[in-house]
């Protein structure tokens, strides 16, 4: 294995698990997670520049969960929003294991998730498996 083989990162290796009131659930069936942080920024003008300039206000938190669609913990929290009005917050922990980084193990949470839409039921005729994607909100971020 060549230096530059140990600097890449595998995407295979990863683990997601979803936490709701203290209970753990494991997602095995989960395909992709990315979890982006952006900084809210205002935008200005100086005298004697020609470019806007921008200054960090803030930050917001977004991800996207990308999953084989049997898994219904979303479906059952949608649905209770729908019928109750009650909005529960989760939790996500991930983590990277490849074993051939040289940079270890990657492992995050983010906290206060709040999903905003959710496939409560789909078909398809040309596919065998169905997959589906929950955009998602977060206030909270560490690595861990």
């Amino acid at each position: 294995m060549g230096k530059l083989d140990t600097k890449l990162i595998g995407g295979v290796y990863g683990q997601v698990s979803i936490i709701i009131d203290g209970q753990v659930y494991e997602m095995p069936e989960a395909m992709e997670l990315t979890i982006t942080g952006e900084k809210t920024t205002n935008t200005y003008k100086m005298l004697g520049e020609g470019a806007e300039q921008q200054k960090a206000n803030g930050w917001k938190g977004e991800a996207t969960l990308k999953f084989r669609y049997g898994t219904q913990i979303f479906n059952r929290l949608m649905m209770e929003y729908i019928n109750t009005k009650k909005d529960t917050p989760i939790e996500i922990l991930a983590s990277n294991t490849d074993p051939n980084f040289e940079g270890g193990e990657i492992k995050i949470r983010i906290g206060n998730v709040m999903f905003t839409k959710v496939d409560l039921f789909k078909l398809g005729v040309d596919t065998e498996i169905l997959d589906t994607e929950v955009p998602l909100t977060f206030t909270e971020v560490e690595y861990l």
